[in-house]
């Protein structure tokens, strides 16, 4: 038996969940699980806290030269690797996920038949920042709430604001 499969019969032992857990592949839960457990792993890996933030801070310095970052993690692609650091306090990095690459598409940002959208944002994002003096994860969070609209510290969620924003954009924002 896996580890993430203890993780998940634990949680069902413990939680007694209301309805029955799937268990294919595609399931959920053990995604769910299989991703913590891989987590910890990673973690674990390095020998200290300060190995980690070494390894962590080599994007802050290089991230442009690194277009494969993707922690060794289930379920961890480039975006919510990114976001893992970004949300840690990595402020050098932010997360090239649907939202920031549908607006920088529209805008003529980054190349819309790019092969590596993610890393193409990743450089647009570092871009953007150093031609305004500030943070990635600043240049990240103003286009996420733009294109999500949900201003979570809030709870209020305004719905997406992408296409009155492109529009804008486009019109020299009259």
């Amino acid at each position: 038996m896996t580890d993430y499969n203890k993780l998940l019969d634990n949680i069902v032992y413990r939680i007694y969940p209301k309805k029955v857990i799937q268990r294919g592949e595609r399931s959920i839960w053990p995604g769910y699980c299989k991703t913590l457990i891989e987590s910890a792993y990673f973690l674990k890996s390095f020998k200290t806290a300060e190995k980690f933030y070494e390894w962590a801070n080599s994007f802050s310095t290089d991230c442009l030269e690194k277009p494969g970052l993707r922690l060794k993690i289930f379920g961890y692609g480039p975006a919510l690797s990114c976001d893992f650091l970004k949300e840690l306090g990595f402020v050098e990095l932010g997360k090239p996920d649907v939202h920031l690459k549908e607006i920088f598409k529209e805008l003529k940002i980054i190349d819309d038949k790019e092969k590596n959208e993610d890393f193409a944002t990743l450089k647009a994002i570092v871009r953007i920042a150093k031609a305004n003096n500030v943070k990635p994860y600043a240049v990240d969070k103003v286009f996420w709430l733009i294109g999500s609209g949900d201003f979570y510290n809030t709870h209020k969620n305004i719905g997406s604001q992408r296409k009155n924003f492109i529009q804008k954009m486009q019109n020299g924002c009259e």
